[in-house]
C-alpha cells in the first residue's frame, strides 16, 4: 500500500552524518552522504552511483559529493546567542537547514533522471543559501526581529540580486578581499539565478530538454551531464559566500582539545575535521589565499587570540568529559567505549547536528482553528467545477 512508503508524521529525520576520512583522495560515497536509500533509487541510479563511471563522469560525481560535504559542515559553524531584541533561538538558522533539504532534493531528482525538477531545486537551494547569509548580514548590524518577522509572514525580503548584494556588503570578511572578486561572485551568482528563471518561466528552446535531448521522455547524455557542471559552480560560489560570512572556517582550532564534548560555545569555531572538506573541494590554494586576506580583520584576531589564551583539559579532564557526555545521552552500541579522540568528536557532532536540526525546524500551533472539512469541500468545489451561469 503507498502508506507503507510514507513515514509517520511524527517521525524526524536529519542530516547528521559526519564523514571524516584522513586521506585527501576518499572517495565520498553520495548518497550515503545524503540518506538516500540505495533501495530507494531507480536501476539507473544504483547503476550511476554503485559502478565505476568512465573517468569524466566519476570525476564529475565525486566533485559534487565533495561540495555537498563540504557544505555540510556548515551545520557546526552556526552560532546561537541572545541578541539585544531578545529573540527566540528555534528557527535562527532555518534558511541553511532548508537549504540543505533542496539540495538534497536536487540531487534525488537528478539522480533518477528529473533534470528539469533537479534545475529548478538547484535555484532554490541557491536563493535559501543566499537568504540565510542576508539575514546574518542583517542581524549584525542589529538584531534578529526583522527576520523573525518575515519567517512568520508572506512578505518577500526582496529580489534574489538585492539580498545578494546586501549578503556580500555585510559579510565580515568582505572588506578584506579584493572588490573585483567580490563583483565575480556576485555576477555568476545572479546569472546562473537569471538563467534558470529564465527557463523555468520562459523555457527557451534553445536549452529545450525536449528539443536537445528528442522529444518527450528522452534525455539525453550532455543535457544531463550538464547540471552536474552546473551543480559544481553553484556549490563554489556559495561557499565562498559562507566563508565570507563565517571567516573562522578557514582558521581551523583542535576545539576539543579546550572544551572537551560538553562545554564550550555552539558553532563559532571549525576544526581540522570541518575545515579538510572545504579544502578538498575548494583547493588548498584558494583558502590559502583568503586566509592571507582575511587575516587583518580584528574580529577574526580577537576569536583566534581568545582560542589561543584558553588552557588545554588534562587528559583525565577530557574523559571524564566524555563520561559525562555518555552518561547524559546514553548513546547506543559501543559509542561509550570509544577511545580514539576524532570519534568520539564525530559522535559529540552526529548529536549536536541533530539537535539543531530539531531546534531549527520546532512549529508552534497556529492561532487559529483548522477549517472544517466541510468549508474545505466546499472551497474545493468551488475551484474545479464551472458555473453554468
Amino acid at each position: 500500500m503507498i502508506t507503507d512508503w510514507f513515514q509517520p508524521t511524527s517521525e524526524r529525520s536529519y542530516a547528521v552524518s559526519v564523514l571524516w576520512s584522513p586521506n585527501p583522495d576518499a572517495r565520498i560515497p553520495l548518497c550515503r552522504l545524503l540518506g538516500l536509500q540505495t533501495e530507494d533509487l531507480t536501476p539507473f541510479a544504483q547503476d550511476l552511483t554503485n559502478t565505476c563511471q568512465p573517468d569524466e563522469i566519476q570525476g564529475l560525481i565525486e566533485d559534487l559529493a565533495r561540495g555537498i560535504h563540504a557544505f555540510l559542515q556548515y551545520q557546526d559553524m552556526l552560532a546561537i546567542e541572545v541578541d539585544s531584541a531578545g529573540s527566540p533561538l528555534v528557527n535562527r538558522h532555518y534558511c541553511y537547514y532548508e537549504a540543505l533539504v533542496h539540495l538534497r532534493e536536487a540531487v534525488a531528482s537528478w539522480l533518477n533522471r528529473n533534470t528539469i525538477a533537479a534545475n529548478a531545486l538547484l535555484r532554490s537551494f541557491m536563493e535559501l543559501a543566499v537568504t540565510h547569509v542576508y539575514w546574518l548580514g542583517r542581524a549584525s548590524k542589529a538584531d534578529y526581529e526583522a527576520y523573525y518577522s518575515w519567517l512568520d509572514s508572506t512578505r518577500s525580503p526582496g529580489t534574489f540580486r538585492t539580498r545578494l548584494s546586501s549578503a556580500i556588503d555585510n559579510c565580515l570578511g568582505s572588506p578584506y578581499v579584493p572588490e573585483r572578486r567580490l563583483s565575480v561572485l556576485s555576477e555568476v551568482l545572479n546569472n546562473v539565478y537569471r538563467a534558470l528563471c529564465d527557463y523555468h518561466h520562459r523555457a527557451p528552446i534553445s536549452r529545450s530538454q525536449g528539443a536537445t535531448s528528442g522529444g518527450w521522455g528522452s534525455l539525453a547524455l550532455d543535457y544531463y551531464l550538464q547540471w552536474l557542471h552546473l551543480a559544481g559552480i553553484i556549490l563554489r560560489q556559495v561557499l565562498y559566500l559562507f566563508i565570507l560570512a563565517y571567516p573562522n572556517s578557514v582558521y581551523p582550532v583542535p576545539r576539543a582539545t579546550k572544551w572537551g564534548f560538553t562545554q564550550g560555545p555552539v558553532g563559532i569555531y571549525f576544526d581540522e575535521m570541518n575545515y579538510l572538506p572545504l579544502a578538498r573541494f575548494l583547493g588548498e590554494n584558494n583558502l590559502d589565499a583568503l586566509r592571507h586576506q582575511m587575516e587583518s580583520c580584528p574580529e577574526i584576531q580577537d576569536m583566534q587570540q581568545h582560542f589561543a589564551e584558553l588552557p588545554l583539559l588534562k587528559e583525565d579532564d577530557l574523559e571524564q568529559d566524555w563520561r559525562r557526555f555518555c552518561n547524559s545521552l546514553h548513546p547506543k552500541g559501543d559509542v561509550a567505549a570509544t577511545s580514539e579522540l576524532q570519534q568520539r568528536v564525530m559522535h559529540q557532532r552526529a548529536f549536536q547536528r541533530s539537535a539543531n536540526w530539531a531546534l531549527n525546524y520546532v512549529t508552534l500551533p497556529p492561532d487559529e482553528d483548522a477549517p472544517a472539512d466541510e468549508d474545505l469541500e466546499r472551497i474545493k468545489q468551488t475551484m474545479y467545477d464551472w458555473p453554468t451561469t
